[in-house]
């Protein structure tokens, strides 16, 4: 499978501002940038070394954020590159996901040129799909229409607006923050009356019954109650297909869910894609 920025010349990447994604994702992903994030990098670093050949293979990870990618996709989630790349760094850029990150599929790789918005590469995005970016510009709303995390580090700074994740924090602790963002943004879409059940349960599958998951169920049970989450919603219904109540009202998820018709059986353990 040949992937958009394989196709791409290097004369016309720049110019490029959106692709279409032909790949419709049901649940939720998580994208990571590379660059700070993922990758240590060198904010002192001259122009031309950053341009020069090989400076982007040979740039040292950033282990925790490693780790909580690795943590992540063994709890089952789909775990994404997204990425800013001049057209030279693509190569590099890829092959050095392919030796830190070689769970990650090919399809799941996505470069984008280095004015564009990250957005318009990607598949659909949804409330729930979440970038960890180090890059607050990345991930302002007018930027990125999902769940924003700042990866901070020893080169930027914690912005309150935005939940993080700290290379200084314990893994547990930078995991809880991934999950606890998707759950508020599935809260506030659900009172403006977009309720997208099926990602919900998804993620309260790959984080309560995942044996690597550092959150216990007590714990994921206790945020969704922070944020109005009932427990009758995992209870007593199944999976169902994605329709809200009436815009600005306070939402009741039994009432939201009930009437709609189940797409599967089980509400314990629905089939998850």
């Amino acid at each position: 499978m040949k992937m958009y920025w394989e196709t791409i010349s290097d004369h016309e990447w720049d110019g490029i501002k959106a692709v279409t994604c032909t790949i419709a994702r049901r649940c939720p992903a998580i994208y990571f940038d590379m660059d700070g994030t993922l990758a240590k990098f060198n904010k002192d670093a001259p122009m031309e070394e950053v341009f020069s050949p090989g400076y982007f293979r040979s740039l040292s990870p950033n282990k925790e954020v490693l780790h909580l990618a690795h943590t992540l996709a063994n709890a089952g989630f789909e775990v994404c590159i997204l990425s800013k790349a001049c057209h030279s760094a693509i190569r590099e850029k890829y092959d050095w996901i392919r030796q830190y990150l070689p769970f990650i599929k090919k399809e799941n790789i996505y470069f984008v040129p280095l004015e564009a918005d990250k957005n318009n590469f990607v598949p659909a995005v949804k409330p729930m799909d979440v970038l960890i970016d180090d890059y607050w510009k990345n991930l302002t709303p007018d930027k990125w229409q999902g769940a924003a995390v700042k990866c901070v580090t020893d080169i930027n700074t914690k912005d309150p607006s935005i939940p993080w994740v700290d290379l200084k924090a314990p893994p547990e602790t930078n995991f809880r923050m991934v999950v606890w963002t998707m759950l508020r943004n599935f809260a506030a879409e659900a009172r403006r009356g977009n309720v997208d059940l099926y990602s919900l349960f998804f993620v309260k599958r790959h984080v309560v019954e995942a044996d690597c998951s550092p959150v216990t169920r007590k714990e994921f049970y206790s945020i969704c109650e922070g944020f109005g989450i009932t427990a009758d919603v995992f209870r007593d219904y199944g999976v169902i297909s994605p329709q809200g109540n009436k815009a600005n009202t306070p939402v009741c998820f039994q009432d939201v869910c009930a009437g709609y018709e189940t797409e599967m059986a089980g509400a314990d353990e629905p089939e998850i894609c």
